[in-house]
């Protein structure tokens, strides 16, 4: 995933797109832009871009947006997917799994942050404490969202904002 974080600038449509049911479409784009077919060489050119790398995927990612706007798909559909299909496969097969998870991960998440208050930790510990604690609550940041909705809404409020503070 730090691969993509790195091109959410570059290309992100193409990074929302591959986290979700357009991956296969997103990937052949880029090996189109970059006009190659392997998978490692493709691999690796994302991993140490040249300039000219980062140029075809700016390209990559303007051709992909106008084609996703000729099939009437915008970025928050791709966005929102990924979660849809969550959802639907819940739906349909009417797992326990994704609330044995969250209930899991609650309790994993509230315990250790009560842990972490109650116990006098070493510096050293506190640091791998708090390391813990910050994955535990981004996983269940993620479940909550499975039930409850996603926060596209909120970090579109909070962008706004910070534009509007940086004028």
């Amino acid at each position: 995933m730090k691969l993509l974080d790195t091109f959410k600038d570059v290309a992100p449509t193409l990074v929302t797109a591959i986290g979700g049911p357009y991956a296969g479409l997103a990937s052949q784009v880029i090996k189109l832009a970059f006009g190659d077919d392997d998978d490692a060489q493709v691999e690796h050119r994302l991993k140490q871009p040249t300039d000219a790398d980062i140029a075809a995927l700016q390209q990559a990612e303007y051709d992909f947006s106008v084609k996703m706007k000729e099939l009437g798909i915008t970025h928050d559909q791709l966005y929102f997917a990924d979660k849809r299909d969550a959802r639907m496969m819940q739906v349909l097969t009417k797992s326990n799994m994704p609330a044995v998870l969250t209930l899991l991960l609650t309790v994993g998440f509230f315990g250790a942050m009560t842990a972490i208050l109650i116990i006098d930790l070493s510096t050293e510990r506190q640091h791998l404490a708090m390391f813990m604690l910050g994955t535990l609550q981004t996983c269940w940041v993620a479940c909550v969202q499975f039930y409850v909705g996603t926060s596209k809404s909120s970090q579109d409020k909070t962008n706004k904002l910070a534009e509007a503070l940086k004028r």
